[in-house]
């Protein structure tokens, strides 16, 4: 016999007569495409003798994530620039949340490095970004460009990056 605790838990699961109920409305699965470009990565090695400027090759990059209530949040990075010059780099580490209703996007840092090689973990830029809440289909595009605040100079690396949300 069952009790009215096992009667109500054993109803919940149980869909109405005459509806459906997926896995992906239980489970409410989201699909979101961050995709990018960083662009130019400039090392400035200017004097009183001149200029010299170098640049990287564009990267660019796609990544996946689900998202849903059985696995609210992933992280991905770093996301890596090319390298300029010898010793300047940039990252990111995008994130997405799951709410109810709709996803959180973030980017996250964009980091500049600068150093003697291509592996240095010296931080010399950084700019902060906004988390951006997006229903779904939407789409979510901006550019961000971080210079060398640490030392000055004319350093920097652009991202430009999409973000689109789709429900399963």
């Amino acid at each position: 016999m069952l009790t009215g605790g096992a009667l109500i838990a054993a109803a919940a699961i149980i869909p109405a007569t005459g509806s459906s109920v997926s896995a992906a409305d239980v489970d409410d699965t989201w699909v979101v495409t961050v995709s990018g470009t960083w662009t130019q990565v400039v090392d400035d090695d200017s004097t009183i003798f001149g200029s010299s400027f170098e640049y990287a090759a564009p990267v660019s990059f796609t990544r996946i994530f689900y998202v849903s209530r059985l696995v609210p949040q992933t992280h991905y990075g770093p996301i890596w620039s090319g390298c300029a010059g010898g010793e300047v780099t940039a990252e990111v580490h995008p994130s997405i949340s799951h709410a109810s209703g709709y996803v959180v996007a973030r980017i996250g840092s964009v980091r500049l490095h600068e150093g003697h090689s291509c592996n240095s973990n010296d931080v010399d830029g950084l700019r902060e970004t906004n988390a951006v809440m997006m229903a779904d289909g939407a789409s979510y595009t901006k550019t961000y460009t971080v210079g060398n605040t640490s030392e000055g100079g004319l350093d920097s690396a652009t991202l430009f990056v999409r973000i689109d949300a789709r429900r399963l």
